[in-house]
């Protein structure tokens, strides 16, 4: 059993307007490549996408989700994670607007 869901609040560029500030995807069964789109979805802060079956590469579009405290994206099918030399999307994330960003990466 899994639960989808989003978490809503004001927007930070117009508080009338609702944004998605936070997408929980754990435990979903999804398959296929992360969406480059996710990216423009800027207000959002925590991001689990853990057990699914996402694989590819996590997308740079990433690095434009300042306000990111929280990614779990571990026991997916990334290939970057199995190439340390590929944490760029990651590094680039520790820049957010946070005191203890968590990110876990870790994969199959």
């Amino acid at each position: 059993m899994f639960a989808i869901t989003k978490e809503c609040a004001p927007a930070l560029d117009d508080p009338k307007q609702r944004a998605v500030a936070g997408v929980d995807l754990n435990h979903a069964d999804i398959a296929g490549y992360l969406p480059v789109e996710l990216g423009l979805l800027t207000d959002i802060a925590p991001i689990h996408l853990n057990s699914n079956r996402f694989c590819g590469k996590i997308p740079k579009s990433f690095s434009r989700l300042e306000l990111l405290y929280e990614s779990d994206v571990s026991n997916n099918r990334f290939i970057e994670i199995k190439d340390s030399r590929n944490f760029g999307v990651f590094s680039s994330l520790c820049h957010c607007v946070c005191q203890q960003p968590v990110f876990r990466v870790h994969s199959k």
